[in-house]
């Protein structure tokens, strides 16, 4: 899509994994991932990392977008964003399973 690259992060440990090479808070998101309430995504564009963080509406059967961050929290570049919402808006994955062993059930 517009040479930007979404790829779902769909279990723990890479979420983990996500979390110390991005070095920013989307573990903070566990939970909310859990509850498929929050959907992650390694984002990749020319030499643009970051985390694509996707609220999901249960209400409404659609993803809202939350926000981009690059390594640390770093400002996305405006395009990469640009497309980023439109990712959300024509996101269509549904019963997207998130594999969180770090939560009991």
């Amino acid at each position: 899509l517009h040479e930007c690259t979404f790829e779902l992060i769909c279990n723990s440990k890479e979420l983990m994994a996500e979390a110390a090479e991005m070095e920013h808070c989307i573990l903070s998101f566990v939970q909310a991932i859990h509850d498929e309430k929050y959907y992650c995504f390694r984002v990749r564009w020319h030499e643009f990392r970051g985390t694509l963080g996707l609220r999901y509406n249960k209400e409404y059967f659609k993803y809202e977008f939350h926000q981009l961050t690059g390594k640390s929290n770093a400002l996305a570049p405006e395009y990469v964003i640009r497309v980023a919402q439109a990712f959300s808006q024509y996101l269509t994955v549904e019963d997207i399973y998130f594999d969180n062993s770090m939560i009991a059930a």
